[in-house]
């Protein structure tokens, strides 16, 4: 993956939102949220997922739902 650029120096966090779709995607869930959780690691960057549940019913739902309460 790319490498996330520098924030520029103020006292203001720097946030990046990551807005995903999702339609059936339980198998990969729990390692997408790793994956991107992993590219912020030490950057001056916060971040936050979000997921957009489009009528899963293979479970994604709850599985989100689960991924929300592990992850402020």
């Amino acid at each position: 993956m790319k490498t996330l650029p520098s924030a520029q120096s103020s006292t203001a966090p720097k946030l990046v939102s990551v807005v995903l779709p999702v339609f059936n995607e339980k198998q990969v869930l729990a390692r997408l949220v790793e994956e991107i959780n992993a590219e912020f690691v030490g950057s001056c960057w916060q971040h936050e997922i979000v997921f957009v549940n489009d009528g899963s019913t293979d479970g994604s739902g709850e599985i989100l739902d689960r991924l929300a309460a592990d992850h402020s």
